[in-house]
């Protein structure tokens, strides 16, 4: 009786000791079959807050690149229509690169000039990355300039009023300079809306903000506007003369110039921010290398010793079996 109880006792131990030999070989295959320790976070022991505090400094890191890369993208496409309309100004500049006064002024070739950059400009401003605008500010759904044909309408009745002698030179170039937000054409969203920040860390914001609505801009478009409806006075028909005409070009190339001088510190601003956020980046690149690189080191196993443990397992794991088997033909051969 004795020895029938020692035999079950033995094979319940055997059959316990292959249990746990078979979760251990499991573990192992799934261990090799995903290359990490486990795939829970009590799989870890003493590490398991390490690993927690890497993967959520890794997941705060990516948003902060994430915004980087995105302020970055839209930086570069600003920076480029800036660019594009300081270069577009340098053309209607250059037909006047002569002081007016000093010579005749082809009226023809001006008026086209400015009107085509005016249009390429008023474009840009009006440029989209996705579904936001970039000139608009914190309110990227709002068209900076829908209404470009207030400032033309508004600028051909003061040039009527130049050329009837309503106005003189100096009354014209007054009266433009007063224009309104609203009466150059920017809609309420792009005048109202809030500066525009890249959140790049902890603590570390950078504004980039260029609206269509600031005054450069604004000084150009007036400008090219004034000399895309500019007329030379006709002795025949207006009170006008050729000295006010050309005090209003004057005005106007003065005008242009300044609004050009305003811009290039608008390439400057976006080029000081893209540098900025841009170290940071390089920052947070090489800190998420080494968090990545703890986060491997704490899951990633060794694929050489999983496979010396899981051929050792298996051994085991025969051997018990074979145990199992013999200890069971004991029993069944003392109970006949």
């Amino acid at each position: 009786m004795d020895g029938r109880i020692s035999t079950y006792a033995f094979s319940l131990s055997m059959i316990s000791k292959n249990s746990r030999l078979q979760q251990q070989l499991g573990q192992v295959q799934e261990q090799l079959a995903t290359g990490v320790k486990s795939a829970t976070l009590d799989g870890y022991g003493v590490d398991n807050l390490r690993l927690q505090n890497s993967r959520i400094s890794i997941s705060s890191i990516n948003s902060y690149v994430f915004n980087i890369e995105s302020a970055t993208s839209r930086i570069r496409q600003m920076t480029l229509g800036v660019q594009e309309i300081d270069s577009q100004v340098d053309i209607v500049l250059g037909a006047l690169a002569l002081t007016p006064e000093e010579g005749d002024i082809d009226i023809t070739n001006l008026k086209n000039l400015a009107n085509n950059a005016k249009d390429i400009i008023q474009d840009i401003l009006n440029q989209k990355v996705g579904d936001d605008y970039l000139f608009s500010g914190s309110d990227v759904n709002a068209k900076p300039l829908p209404n470009p044909e207030s400032l033309t309408a508004r600028v051909q009745l003061q040039m009527t009023s130049f050329l009837d002698g309503t106005n003189d030179a100096d009354t014209f170039v007054a009266n433009i300079d007063t224009y309104t937000d609203s009466q150059v054409g920017f809609s309420l969203g792009v005048q109202s809306s809030s500066q525009l920040y890249v959140r790049a860390d902890d603590n570390f914001e950078v504004d980039y903000t260029i609206k269509a609505s600031d005054q450069g801009f604004q000084d150009i478009l007036i400008g090219l506007e004034a000399l895309s409806e500019i007329e030379f006075p006709d002795p025949a028909t207006d009170l006008a003369t050729r000295d006010d005409f050309y005090k209003i070009t004057t005005a106007m190339f003065k005008k242009i110039q300044g609004g050009v001088e305003e811009i290039r510190r608008y390439e400057i601003k976006l080029a000081s921010a893209e540098a900025s956020i841009g170290r940071k980046l390089e920052q947070h690149k090489t800190d998420r290398g080494f968090l990545q690189t703890t986060v491997e080191n704490i899951q990633a196993i060794d694929p050489a010793e999983a496979i010396i443990r899981f051929q050792s397992l298996q051994t085991n794991l025969e051997a018990a079996f074979q145990a199992t088997s013999i200890i069971g033909s004991l029993s069944l051969a003392r109970l006949l």
